[in-house]
């Protein structure tokens, strides 16, 4: 059954996405926006008047004495006691109307009308606090020295490297598709052009839409790499999560084949060309150490196969460490780094023993 131009209209007044570029226009809903109505002409017109339904809570404020408000919302919620019918039609003709008082009838009225659709309640006292409702979360982990694959209620698939997790709450793939990021993963993002796909990442923000990027941000790490390879995404570096209408375009837009290093101080961000084969190694059970200090490659050693190394020596400060290891055993990495490096090795379960 096609859609009445009526209900299109209705459709962009419960679009949380349109509502939020009519009000706070960015560069990202912008192109999208804009595109949209290049790609479906024959949704321009109810675009239109939705819109200019939304504009209408941008009238000046005019002063209202309290006994005049009060009567504009009990007109408001008798009128959506006659039904969800009628009640549409007078929302759609509200701009024909010229009330005295029309900026408040107007949000009085596209406040009821969001709260209805959207299953909401609203109680208006001077006393009640409000209600504060608790929101389930969910860790997904990969223990040290394992890989996982994981796929998200939204479709997406993500590939956690080893001594990596994510955390989401309940509300992912619903109202927003947010999350955060400890450790190392490959994410397959479903598209959802109403939902952007945002990763948090230490300070360090990343949003696509329907992509497939890496993100390495382990907590000994002392930056965030993002790694593009399909798609686009947006990265920004902030302290706090994005407004519910993203992250606008972000410090930096990635394209395939770009890598973004960012610092985890204030430093300037640098973008890079990776070699895919290095970048997205770990997802193939290949441990790559490329230019790693002696410390780095100690660390990797420990994620990588969930051990606890303990050293006794002193190795050259400058000291850098390059080898790939693909699927092999600790012991034959270890062979192969006391060959090229000098090191003596013993391993005793869990606990192996390096020294020079």
């Amino acid at each position: 059954m096609s859609m009445t131009n009526e209900d299109r209209v209705y459709y962009y007044l419960l679009n949380e996405e349109f509502r939020k570029w009519v009000m706070a226009p960015n560069a990202y809903s912008n192109a999208f926006w804009h595109q949209w109505q290049e790609n479906h002409p024959e949704e321009v017109d109810a675009m239109k008047k939705a819109r200019l339904l939304i504009d209408n809570l941008h009238y000046p404020e005019i002063y209202l004495g309290k006994e005049v408000k009060k009567q504009i919302f009990s007109e408001v919620i008798r009128k959506t006691e006659i039904g969800t019918a009628n009640f549409r039609k007078e929302l759609l003709e509200l701009e024909k109307r010229n009330f005295y008082y029309q900026s408040w009838y107007r949000i009085a009225a596209i406040i009821a009308f969001v709260f209805i659709y959207t299953g909401l309640s609203i109680f208006f006292t001077n006393n009640e606090k409000p209600q504060i409702t608790e929101i389930t979360r969910h860790i997904v982990e990969s223990p040290i020295g394992k890989r996982a694959v994981y796929a998200m209620p939204d479709g997406t698939n993500i590939m956690l490297n080893a001594g990596s997790k994510i955390i989401f709450d309940e509300q992912f793939g619903k109202v927003h598709r947010r999350l955060e990021l400890h450790g190392e993963a490959y994410f397959s993002v479903a598209q959802n052009l109403q939902i952007p796909f945002i990763v948090k990442a230490k300070n360090t923000y990343t949003q696509a839409l329907g992509t497939s990027f890496n993100i390495r941000a382990f907590d000994f790490d002392d930056n965030v790499k993002v790694a593009l390879q399909s798609g686009s995404v947006s990265v920004d570096k902030t302290k706090e999560w994005p407004q519910l209408e993203g992250i606008a375009e972000g410090e930096y837009i990635l394209y395939p084949g770009e890598g973004l290093i960012i610092p985890d101080e204030r430093e300037k961000s640098e973008k890079y060309l990776y070699n895919p084969e290095i970048e997205f190694a770990w997802k193939t059970g290949v441990l790559v150490l490329q230019n790693s200090t002696f410390n780095d490659m100690l660390r990797a050693l420990e994620n990588w196969y969930g051990v606890v190394i303990s050293f006794k020596g002193k190795y050259p400060a400058n000291l850098k460490i390059n080898g790939r290891f693909d699927n092999e055993t600790l012991e034959q990495v270890l062979h192969g780094l006391s060959f090229t490096h000098g090191l003596q090795f013993s391993i005793n379960g869990k606990n192996v023993e390096l020294k020079i």
